[in-house]
């Protein structure tokens, strides 16, 4: 049995599939059907056909993550004439590398059917590592809104670019503050809270104060850290008290604000680790457990 989940545009879709008996408990085995784009890059081979080189598979997304649903896709016929005592749930996921978007509608999808798994398994490319924790992934967009005026006199504007470097230079002493903030568990790499500003663009030319700025950046936080009290709640009270003050000076509608686009949490141990036991017996993996610092489904 397979039900589907589209996204808004009818483009793309969840899948889950269940083999197996209809009863509480199963495995779940998870994997996003997107990869990250080739755009800038150059390839020896078409990047979207595999090619066999020395042994090696050459292809965007061979490791991450087109082979774990290969690998499942290819023990259907076996799952399905096997005399299984627990099913066999099977979830694709799609638009994971832009934010985990298509994950909340499939977890819904599951919550609907009333399915309870006991483990679930998500390949991504670990080494065959027992992974157990991943970092929480929170990305922003922060918007200064400013006053437009020549560049002759520019008291007479508000500069959107100085005040959102203003902030982005707050955010910079804040990621520092971070490192000593963390107090999860210390095999993550890096062994700390992280935040990063990733992209910036404003203003029309060179001689007009500009009136917008916005800015992408991302936080990961090892689990445990809450995102309100570790960066947005100190963000708000710095934009409240040095920056909007400044910006409604010269011009009452000037602002500036910022809107979360992408929340992930963080992945901590479990308490009881049946999945975490059932990874080590089929990876043979007897080794510490892993953390990894990028999100999951």
């Amino acid at each position: 049995e397979s039900q589907r989940v589209y996204d808004d545009s009818g483009t793309k879709a969840n899948l889950f599939a269940t083999i197996g008996p209809d009863t509480e408990g199963g495995i779940v085995l998870s994997a996003h059907t997107d990869v990250v784009p080739v755009d800038g890059q150059e390839w020896d081979s078409d990047p979207f056909s595999v090619t066999m080189k020395r042994g090696r598979l050459y292809g965007r997304g061979t490791s991450d993550m087109k082979s774990f649903p290969a690998l499942f896709l290819s023990m259907l016929p076996q799952f399905l004439t096997a005399d299984l005592h627990i099913p066999v749930h099977l979830a694709l996921s799609y638009d994971e590398e832009v934010g985990c978007l298509g994950a909340p509608q499939l977890i819904a999808l599951i919550k609907s059917l009333g399915i309870s798994p006991s483990a679930v398994i998500i390949g991504e490319p670990t080494e065959m590592k027992v992974i157990n924790r991943h970092k929480g992934v929170f990305r922003f967009s922060t918007t200064a809104n400013g006053l437009e005026a020549h560049s002759a006199y520019p008291d007479r504007g508000v500069s959107a670019i100085f005040h959102a470097a203003d902030t982005i230079h707050f955010l910079n002493d804040l990621s520092k503050d971070l490192r000593t903030r963390a107090d999860g568990i210390g095999s993550f790499d890096p062994p700390y809270h992280t935040l990063q500003v990733g992209t910036l663009s404003g203003g029309t030319a060179a001689n007009i104060v500009p009136r917008k700025c916005t800015f992408g950046w991302e936080v990961r936080l090892i689990p445990g850290g809450d995102i309100h009290t570790l960066v947005l709640a100190p963000l708000e009270h710095y934009l409240d008290e040095e920056v909007r003050p400044l910006m409604h000076k010269i011009s009452s509608h000037a602002s500036i604000r910022t809107e979360t686009v992408i929340q992930i949490p963080g992945l901590g141990p479990e308490e009881i680790p049946d999945a975490e036991n059932l990874g080590r017996e089929l990876s043979g993996d007897n080794g510490p457990t892993g953390a990894i610092s990028f999100g999951t489904e």
